[in-house]
């Protein structure tokens, strides 16, 4: 994410430099809304790990697989839960997208985390 003269924020992939003359993927006019796609612009476009096929919807519903391997059954097909699934993986496995969203989140939401977190431990 790169702040841009006209108070705008501008959305690069990792390949792409403005600095080089690449164009923004997006241009965002909310510092906010810029760091939630900066978060997951790099998730959208990576292997999905979690699917979920329709032949299996046999009694106990369709099988979750993560990585070819089945993990679960779902009461009845979800294709927004097995998306949401993915991005959760791609988050979990990206400092940088945790810190864009975290970022996002604002302090309170970080002292309230690690209020949780302590908590847990």
């Amino acid at each position: 994410m790169v702040p841009l003269a006209d108070d705008h924020f501008g959305l690069f992939r990792v390949w792409e430099n403005p600095e080089l003359g690449d164009e923004p993927f997006a241009t965002l006019s909310d510092r906010e809304t810029a760091l939630l796609a900066a978060a997951f612009l790099p998730l959208v476009a990576r292997a999905r790990s979690f699917s979920t096929h329709s032949e299996d919807a046999a009694p106990g519903g369709p099988v979750l697989y993560r990585d070819g391997r089945a993990v679960g059954r779902l009461r009845y097909s979800d294709p927004e839960l097995t998306e949401a699934l993915n991005l959760a993986d791609g988050l979990a496995r990206s400092p940088a997208s945790i810190a864009s969203f975290l970022e996002a989140a604002g302090a309170a939401a970080l002292v309230q985390v690690g209020k949780i977190l302590v908590r847990r431990s």
